[in-house]
């Protein structure tokens, strides 16, 4: 076991549905079970979701200016409530587990296969080229893979917040999820990587390369490879058509984030550690290009800029650091979330704003040239454990521990919708690249995928 160091598990008080009877957080504003609101009488089933606009404290500032407009979050509106999606796992513990604290314990996963699926053997240990063996199974159906229900067929419009459906294939916390790029199908990763239809939700492909927990998993932006990393010390590359393994290259501990260049072809990978470094790989030869080493602690968080000059890394030592992804100069160093950890980074599409995320339970929109806060985001009622910023510029999403995803104008800071239905920490959210819906996955084993508008 590596020397990262853990988090303590945030104990909270029990609470029960009044409808269904399910334990929650003390905090929980949703029952994951049946969607009904528990958090004030007379509001029961209704969705949590602002429509009312946001009265900023102090005044907007711009990158000249160092003080940031601080955005609360805004009352709740009862709306409609999400359709009720049974979630098909186990209740969760009566308290909400850090990230790290979630992983421990995780073992072998059980496999089901349905009818016609092959089965190969595994290979785990490290490799230079290409493996012989392959490190993936493909399904066409598979009984722990099911979408459960399959999206609504109509052209009619779909309210924000509408749950299209839920995977349930994995038996574990989910670390991350990844649409591809041409939208097609979904990658997300817990004890292993699975690959499935973005539409359907019927499972295709599962990469079992890895011989533990795999924190993050993101496709090339050709969609012919996905880089996968965790607990292993590993970060491999594999052809998603065959599942191989096509190159595997480690560090001394945890890999908790990878990210690749944004050329077409994805020439780089970049990838972040416990051992304190981001390290840059040639994602065809395994070259070591550099190794940026100007963190204090765990980097948690990493983040390519679409224009593909620099690189943004989020650690445990409360700052995000700007970089020269082909030199590794150090550009800027942000400390607005010190003395709390970054959990989460993203840029904008136009690469000059960077969204963070941590411990303070804020999300900080900042210049990524100057290092000035622009915004501030409160509303979450738990550590924030990732942000991702929408395609099309004008939207951010945020996970947390309080088992919400929220979703904030990027242009006004308001916080205008929030995702109540996960039944644990949300650890993980991505944008469809049209930027209509999102996956999202948390603690409670499953994926959603949900309309955001």
């Amino acid at each position: 076991m590596n020397e990262c160091k853990r988090r303590k598990a945030e104990h909270m008080q029990t609470l029960y549905c009044g409808n269904c009877g399910k334990r929650l957080p003390s905090d929980a504003l949703f029952c994951g079970e049946c969607g009904t609101r528990v958090d004030a009488w007379g509001q029961e089933g209704q969705t949590a979701i602002s429509s009312e606009p946001i009265t900023p404290s102090g005044t907007k500032t711009w990158p000249s200016s160092p003080t940031a407009q601080v955005y609360p979050s805004p009352p709740h509106t009862p709306i409609d409530p999400f359709p009720a999606v049974p979630p098909s796992t186990p209740a969760l513990p009566e308290r909400s587990l850090s990230r790290r604290a979630a992983m421990i314990g995780i073992g072998i996963v059980a496999f089901a296969a349905g009818g016609g699926a092959v089965w190969f053997a595994l290979t785990h240990g490290p490799s230079t080229g290409p493996s012989s063996t392959p490190t993936a199974t493909s399904t066409t159906s598979a009984a722990s893979a099911t979408a459960t229900p399959s999206p609504p067929a109509t052209t009619a419009p779909i309210t924000p917040g509408t749950t299209l459906y839920v995977y349930t294939g994995h038996h574990g916390s989910v670390g991350s999820v990844a649409w591809s790029p041409d939208g097609v199908r979904i990658a997300s990763s817990s004890g292993d990587v699975q690959v499935w239809d973005a539409i359907s939700g019927q499972h295709t492909l599962t990469y079992k390369g890895h011989t533990s927990h795999v924190e993050s998993a993101l496709w090339s932006p050709d969609g012919k490879r996905i880089a996968s990393a965790g607990d292993d010390k590993t970060v491999q590359i594999w052809d998603v058509a065959t599942g191989n393994r096509l190159l595997t290259r480690s560090h001394a501990d945890t890999i908790w984030a990878v990210t690749w260049s944004p050329d077409s072809g994805g020439k780089y990978i970049a990838t972040a550690s416990s051992d304190q470094t981001v390290r840059v790989w040639d994602s065809t030869s395994g070259t070591n290009v550099y190794t940026y080493a100007g963190h204090t602690d765990i980097v948690y968080a990493l983040a390519w800029s679409p224009d593909g000059t620099r690189i943004a890394s989020g650690s445990l030592d409360g700052t995000v650091h700007v970089w020269g992804a082909t030199t590794g100069n150090n550009v800027y160093v942000y400390r607005d979330h010190s003395p709390a950890e970054v959990h989460g980074v993203t840029w904008s599409p136009d690469s000059t704003r960077i969204a963070s995320a941590g411990t303070d339970k804020t999300i900080r929109v900042w210049d990524a040239s100057t290092g000035n806060t622009r915004y501030v985001y409160q509303g979450h009622a738990g550590n924030v454990t990732s942000v991702a910023w929408s395609p099309n510029g004008t939207r951010i999403a945020s996970g947390s521990i309080d088992s919400t995803v929220r979703i904030w104008d990027t242009t006004t800071g308001n916080s205008i919708f929030i995702y109540a239905a996960h039944g644990g920490t949300a650890w993980t959210e991505a944008w469809s690249p049209d930027s209509k819906r999102i996956a999202s996955g948390s603690q409670d084993q499953t994926v959603r995928v949900w309309q955001a508008g």
